[in-house]
């Protein structure tokens, strides 16, 4: 019998997608009226909806495609009316600014907000890495990490890193840190300093 408050659709075989259409509808001054449309898609193995907190939950293989953005886990529940999406399990984020993988990632679709897990976090124009036990995303452009490495050079071993503590980073503007070590292959001792403070190039903007 098919519980009202949930719809269960399992498969092991094949993909099961959905497409959710999120409109939202502005009041002007004017008796205008105009709506943004927002398309949020999600494939995986299994597919679960709880009516009752308005939650899809994804298992097997998930994929979300929202706004550009591209989120893969192994598992991951969204939350219709408040956008909050919660993935575990080989996390990647993917849109036109960066690269996150995890093992647990938090986020609000709407506000840009939420913490990774064991995560790192690759920003593709300049290079910039950044990994660390939690990373918390405090709005599009600013993180914070208790502990985390930064460096701009790709590999598992990176040819210098910072490592320090209370990382605070406003990406294309300021780095700050109190750096616990410097490493570097490039023939230079490691080297422990007290604090940082880096600027970071701005984009550059039309006049």
């Amino acid at each position: 019998m098919v519980n009202s408050e949930q719809l269960s659709v399992n498969s092991t075989k094949y993909r099961v997608g959905f497409i959710i259409l999120l409109f939202t509808i502005h009041y002007l001054l004017f008796p205008d009226y105009c709506f943004a449309q927002e398309e949020t898609t999600v494939t995986s193995d299994t597919l679960e909806y709880t009516k009752s907190t308005s939650t899809y939950i994804a298992k097997g293989s998930v994929k979300m495609k929202s706004e550009g953005r591209l989120i893969e886990a192994d598992e991951m529940s969204y939350n219709v009316q408040t956008s909050d999406v919660i993935a575990s399990g080989n996390v990647r984020y993917d849109d036109a600014q960066m690269i996150m993988t995890a093992r647990q990632m938090e986020l609000n679709l709407d506000n840009n907000t939420g913490r990774l897990y064991d995560g790192s976090i690759l920003f593709k124009e300049d290079n910039y890495h950044i990994s660390g036990k939690s990373i918390e995303k405090k709005s599009e452009k600013n993180y914070f990490a208790p502990e985390a490495t930064f460096s701009t050079c790709d590999g598992p071993v990176p040819a210098w890193s910072f490592k320090g503590k209370d990382v605070d980073l406003l990406y294309q503007d300021r780095l700050k840190a109190r750096i616990r070590l410097f490493t570097s292959r490039i023939s230079l001792p490691s080297i422990a300093l007290i604090s940082i403070s880096l600027s970071m190039p701005r984009e550059r903007q039309d006049s």
